[in-house]
């Protein structure tokens, strides 16, 4: 509260000025920087995980620390000099009690300030976390698909290596012409009939039949 230290002046570099105006500038940025951070408190009640919110917050958190801390500096500083100064009676209690609260006060401001920090730390760190784990997941799903092309391509090949495949019990076969899953063997072209054979889901609406005598529904 800048009201509270009215009257009260220091000595800074050789040059006798009101406290207030001494610390004008610091004050103005803490000011700007807590009207960043209401803003950004704002957005992220809508938007809790949005992480370029909570690292605008973390930046801005980190800015009110340093600027609290050269409030703090500056006030302490001044400290001794009033307490001179009361004693002398160039100053009232109230002006040195006053003082004695203005930096009781901002020291709570800067451990609240760091408080923060440390939530927001802590949040960022977990969603970061979270986006790594996604990221590997998403490395290993693609891995596992390059390492399934060798055997895509040989069993395509097999069919004819000209026709649209799909996946069928594990393994992607063309659609003209279907592979057998255990023994790989070459079936016949499809008729129109509807084979509804154990074992196999009733997807597809024509059959083949197996060198072996087999009957598989496609």
């Amino acid at each position: 509260m800048a009201n509270r230290i009215q009257g009260i002046t220091v000595e800074i570099g050789g040059d006798t000025t009101r406290l207030t105006t001494a610390l004008k500038g610091v004050n103005s940025e803490i000011r700007n920087t807590q009207s960043q951070l209401k803003d950004v408190e704002k957005l992220l009640k809508l938007d809790p995980h949005n992480s370029e919110l909570l690292a605008q917050k973390q930046r801005l958190l980190t800015d009110a620390i340093g600027e609290t801390k050269d409030k703090l500096e500056a006030l302490k500083s001044a400290q001794q000099q009033v307490q001179q100064q009361f004693e002398r009676g160039d100053i009232t209690k109230d002006q040195y009690d006053a003082l004695q609260r203005e930096i009781i006060e901002t020291e709570q401001n800067l451990k609240d300030l760091e408080r923060q920090a440390q939530e927001t730390n802590t949040s960022l760190s977990g969603f970061t976390q979270a986006a790594e784990k996604v990221g590997k997941f998403g490395d290993a799903a693609t891995s596992a698909g390059k390492k399934m092309l060798p055997v895509t391509a040989g069993i395509t090949a097999a069919g004819g290596g000209t026709h649209t495949p799909f996946f069928f019990v594990g393994f992607l076969v063309p659609c003209a012409e279907l592979v057998d899953p255990v023994s790989f063997t070459h079936l016949t072209p499809p008729t129109s009939e509807l084979v509804l054979d154990s074992g196999v889901p009733a997807l597809f609406k024509t059959k083949h039949t197996s060198t072996h005598g087999g009957v598989l529904a496609r």
